[in-house]
């Protein structure tokens, strides 16, 4: 299971570039980039409450000397982004959500102490509150309200990977494991909260053996129980990182197919009739990055180390087409969201690797 997590941590460093900054940005949209003093950077993720608030998790790294990596929480203000303080020096932040710039929310890792803890705090607009749920390892999070919010990662209790759900109330959470086969382990790495009884949750899960490929792994809430979605099989390694519910109904969930460099990007459509593997374009090593509906249309973020000139698709209903991104060419995108009244995010790479964190 740590291979696991270990590949997919690399994966997102192939969506990196070089540490400068990507040049002028192409009709529609904005470049704001972060505060960044390292020789290098990306970003994880973005949750957007609106066109002038958003908060994202990022990376800065050193390239020459130790080589070392440094999370970041940034917020945006409708102007520019700026560097918000964490709760702990100690914290690593693995996931982010919140509804407003007064209710936000870090997840992470905390090895400090001779024990490792996996908190969640809750900011308010001027202080950190820890709330999070004892022994669970948030990797993915959407808050709809500040009294409804889903969290999806894995119960480290007994020191292995079991996939598992979480939702706050606003006042406690409720975890659940979601089925797995038994001798199997795993990890949530996405999820897409549309109501109370319709959740959706993806990830990967691996027999517990040496050398077990990985499975992709999609669950599904229906107000009672979550239940393990019927997948096309694969011969390979197969990890899923996002999952979107468009507003027509259909399940859309991404990742991609590698045991080895180079990867192929994986997209699954579920409909009545069931889940599907869908095309997209095989540029060399590449991986879906996220999904994202704006405007009744559907994005697709594109990244990997593979020389493409397509980081971002649109789906045109029976096929995927090159969407003008936010470079000319828009090499990868790591990183895509919609903004709430409509618009996007897009984080990601140029043709020359110059890094880039756009707004439409």
């Amino acid at each position: 299971m740590r291979r696991l997590l270990a590949a997919a941590a690399a994966g997102l460093l192939l969506v990196l570039g070089t540490g400068a900054q990507a040049g002028a940005a192409e009709p529609g949209w904005q470049v704001h980039n972060p505060p960044t003093t390292m020789d290098g950077w990306y970003t994880d993720q973005i949750t957007a409450f609106g066109h002038d608030s958003a908060i994202a998790l990022g990376t800065e790294y050193w390239i020459i000397g130790n080589h070392r990596t440094y999370k970041r929480v940034w917020q945006w203000g409708g102007q520019q982004w700026t560097t918000l303080t964490l709760p702990s020096e100690s914290l690593v932040p693995g996931a982010v959500t919140g509804v407003s710039a007064t209710d936000e929310w870090v997840f992470g890792r905390d090895d400090s102490g001779g024990a490792t803890r996996f908190p969640g705090y809750r900011w308010n607009g001027g202080r950190w509150t820890e709330q999070g749920s004892k022994d669970f390892e948030v990797l993915a999070a959407q808050s709809k309200s500040a009294s409804d919010l889903w969290a999806a990662g894995s119960d480290r209790g007994d020191g292995f990977f079991h996939p598992q759900v979480g939702h706050w109330n606003g006042s406690s959470w409720s975890v659940t494991r979601t089925p797995v086969p038994a001798g199997y382990s795993g990890s949530l790495t996405a999820v897409h909260a549309v109501s109370a009884t319709n959740v959706w949750a993806a990830g990967s899960i691996s027999a517990d053996v040496a050398n077990a490929k990985s499975e992709p792994y999609l669950v599904h809430w229906d107000g009672t129980s979550w239940t393990r979605a019927a997948l096309p099989g694969f011969t390979e390694d197969v990890r899923l990182t996002s999952v979107l519910v468009r507003a027509n109904g259909e399940v859309w969930a991404g990742g991609y197919q590698s045991k080895y460099v180079p990867g192929k990007a994986i997209v699954l459509r579920g409909t009545a009739q069931g889940f599907g593997l869908v095309p997209v374009p095989d540029t060399g090593d590449t991986r879906l990055t996220g999904f994202a509906e704006d405007g009744g249309t559907l994005y697709a973020g594109i990244g990997g180390s593979g020389d493409t000139t397509n980081g971002l698709l649109s789906w045109t209903g029976s096929g995927w087409q090159t969407a003008t991104g936010p470079t000319a060419p828009t090499r990868r995108v790591g990183v895509l969201t919609a903004v709430p009244g409509g618009g996007l995010w897009a984080g990601g790479a140029d043709k020359s690797g110059k890094q880039f964190l756009a707004l439409r």
